[in-house]
């Protein structure tokens, strides 16, 4: 649902204010998370 949403900012509940950007972001967490690729 998120994906199709149009937006740019991301504001956090902590950290740093995403003021571009913020969608092509998310889009590569996203990949990156489904991957498997990582460890926690």
């Amino acid at each position: 649902r998120v994906a199709k949403w149009d937006y740019d900012r991301i504001i956090p509940c902590h950290g740093e204010v995403i003021e571009a950007g913020g969608k092509k972001i998310v889009d590569e967490l996203g990949d990156w998370f489904t991957s498997g690729k990582y460890e926690l």
